[in-house]
This record gives C-alpha cells, structure tokens and sequence, in this order.
C-alpha cells in the first residue's frame, strides 16, 4: 500500500507536491513582498466592495455582500497598514509619504498605480536600505592602519 507524502520528511514532501516552502517563506520575509501582496489582495477586495457589493446595496436593495466584503477589506486594510509601515520603517520614508501611501488602500484603483510606483522606485534605487539605528554590513571587515611611529 501507497502511504503518499506522509511518510516523507516535510520539505521532500513539500518539493514533491510542487511547492519549495524555503523559497516561498524566504520571498515573505522581503517587505517590499509583503506590502505588494497586501496592496493587491486590499486593493481588489475594495474595487469588489465598490462596484459591486455597493451597487447591490443601493440599488438592489440587498445589504448582505456590503457586510461580508467591507468587513473583509476592513480586516485586509489592517494588514495593509501593518505591512505599508513596516516597508515605510526599512525604506526611510517620511511620515508624509507613508501616509499617502496608506491612503491609497482607501481609493479605488490608486493602490494599484501606488503599488507600480513604489516598485519601480525599488528597482531604480537598488535594494532594501537599513531603517534607523541598523548598519549596513562591509563586505570586508575594516582593518585599522599601522602608523609608522618616529
């Protein structure tokens, strides 16, 4: 008999299902991933609030979908939050930069022109700058000078 999956270890499991859980945690652990995941999956979640549960309320009298998808993106917008700040902290950005982009969770179609900006940025600056009170790391370690002495 078969026992499937279940008698491998849990990353040869994994790499036989398809999936290579180090490369996906190792992409979550990037903020700059994480914030464009959470721009895109709040930013459709509010155009599905918009236009359509919204206009089902009004005008088809039918409240039901406004409860479960603006609870839902209210839920995601938190997290949306958390993540934009997080990217805000390791980026350096100034409050009121992170504070625009913040807003842009709350308008539709925005997120996802903040979202393409913000990624363009990335790539033309290079990678993750170290937020305050972080250093960046030498790739070789400085050694003091010898000074000759008279």
């Amino acid at each position: 008999p078969s026992e499937g999956f279940s008698s491998l270890p849990a990353s040869a499991a994994n790499s036989a299902r398809g999936w290579d859980t180090d490369c996906v945690f190792a992409a979550l652990s990037s903020p700059l991933t994480r914030y464009r995941i959470m721009a895109y999956v709040t930013g459709v979640v509010l155009v599905i609030l918009v236009c359509v549960a919204m206009p089902l309320k009004y005008l088809g009298d039918d409240d039901r979908m406004v409860a479960v998808v603006g609870t839902l993106h209210g839920w995601l917008y938190l997290f949306y939050v958390l993540a934009t700040a997080n990217l805000a902290y390791v980026r350096r950005w100034s409050l009121g930069r992170s504070l625009l982009v913040v807003v842009a969770g709350t308008i539709p179609f925005v997120v996802f022109f903040v979202e393409h900006r913000i990624v363009a940025e990335t790539d033309a600056t290079g990678p993750t700058q170290p937020g305050p009170g972080r250093q960046e790391e030498s790739p070789e370690p400085q050694r003091p000078s010898v000074s000759e002495t008279p």
